[in-house]
């Protein structure tokens, strides 16, 4: 399915960029449902809304996917991969500069994957859910398969 496809290129987007990004490198990325490991901190990919385009057979138009940035708050003891809400919040603006970074099209586009036009993204959202401290930024991507 190009929403599988889409979301392992955007994965692979992320990891390509996590080099020049510190923090990243200990980041366990993994699609929604996927989580056999709850390394922390760790981004979830999920695709929440995927319609094809009304007369464009085969494109997605566009592609909704949540992008969660989640961790244990350093409040709650020294587990692995706890971060206090500062740590968090410079993690969060990392992930928002490598998902709104223009070359991810150039980037998923070249891989063969998927066929990649456009992708955006809104300002994220900061919230505790299951005492985990969980930033969420939504991209919206048009894609197509080749």
């Amino acid at each position: 399915m190009i929403a599988d496809k889409a979301l392992d290129e955007l994965k692979a987007w992320i990891e390509h960029r996590g080099g020049e990004y510190a923090e990243v490198a200990n980041w366990t990325i993994t699609k929604a449902g996927k989580a056999t490991n709850k390394d922390f901190p760790q981004v979830v990919l999920e695709a929440t809304s995927a319609e094809e385009h009304e007369t464009l057979r085969g494109v997605m138009d566009p592609l909704t996917v949540e992008v969660r940035l989640e961790s244990i708050p350093h409040e709650d003891g020294s587990a692995a991969g706890a971060y206090t809400l500062a740590d968090h919040e410079a993690a969060a603006t990392d992930l928002y500069c490598i998902l709104a970074d223009s070359a991810a099209v150039q980037f998923i586009d070249a891989r063969g994957v998927v066929r990649c036009f456009d992708i955006r993204g809104a300002e994220g959202t900061l919230e505790t859910e299951d005492d985990l401290r969980v930033s969420t930024i939504e991209v919206r991507m048009v894609c197509s398969t080749f």
